[in-house]
């Protein structure tokens, strides 16, 4: 019964985030879908809170450089992921008492990242218009994906024979460094609400997307992650209510 019980718990807690991954990509479908293709040269004549769409390339409105590959761009992010392994204990009993067991773990723990935009302006070759993108949903493209080792010392100078000094049982293994950017001069997407000073930004009812993925990209893989994570939720959530009820009538049985 208790299996049954966390078994339950577990999917319907699953089916809850599936249900709420969905929501997001349904809020970036439903901004797609109400855009209105536009050009940047009659844009003027949008009225505010006109949800519209326009490619062309991004000029950013002053120089924005990421940290990790040094790309000219008009966003990044990048995350760096430390790896390391440390010393465990573990122990069974034998005659009564207990007997030492060492081994060796790994995890990973993320030891800085960073996220940094510029306000830029969109050409399509028609006119400009600019792009406030701040609390925009951003789609970079990947700059960067290395793995470094950490560097060992070979104290005495012999060839082969290397050195990691650690403390307390915990040794890094290297770093993971990814870095996602929208590079300056690049063609990207917009989509969103045209503000009262003409330009393109978030407002307090609709979002913002920034993408370097074109719009019929973005509707083939935020379509089917949204009908994904919908039917994932439904199937997570009929099983764990079947769960639920086996453990229910497992407890009614017991108490007969």
């Amino acid at each position: 019964m208790i299996v049954l019980l966390i078994v339950g718990i577990v999917l319907l807690v699953g089916a809850g985030v599936a249900l709420w991954n969905r929501r997001t990509y349904s809020e970036r479908m439903n901004l797609i879908r109400r855009a209105v293709p536009a050009s940047a040269g009659n844009l003027s004549d949008a009225f505010p809170g006109e949800i519209v769409s326009i490619n062309g390339d991004a000029h950013p409105e002053q120089p924005l450089t990421s940290e990790q590959s040094e790309t000219p761009c008009i966003y990044y992010d990048f995350e760096i992921i430390r790896r390391y392994e440390r010393s465990r204990r573990g122990g069974v009993s034998v005659g009564g008492g207990r007997r030492r067991r060492r081994g060796r773990s790994r995890g990973r723990e993320t030891v800085a990242q960073n996220e940094q935009w510029v306000p830029f302006r969109v050409n399509d070759g028609q006119g400009e218009v600019r792009v406030n993108p701040d609390g925009a949903w951003f789609e970079a493209r990947q700059v960067m994906n290395r793995y470094e080792h950490e560097g060992s010392n070979n104290l005495f100078g012999i060839p082969g024979l290397d050195i990691n000094i650690n403390f307390g049982g915990e040794q890094t293994l290297g770093y993971e460094i990814k870095e996602n950017a929208i590079p300056a001069e690049s063609p990207v997407y917009v989509a969103g609400p045209v503000s009262e000073h003409g330009e393109i930004a978030r407002n307090n009812h609709h979002g913002l997307i920034v993408s370097y993925r074109s719009e019929s990209a973005l509707r083939d893989d935020w379509g089917k992650r949204e009908r994904y994570q919908l039917i994932g939720g439904i199937v997570a959530a009929g099983l764990g209510a079947l769960f639920l009820l086996g453990a229910a009538v497992t407890w009614l049985i017991s108490l007969i």
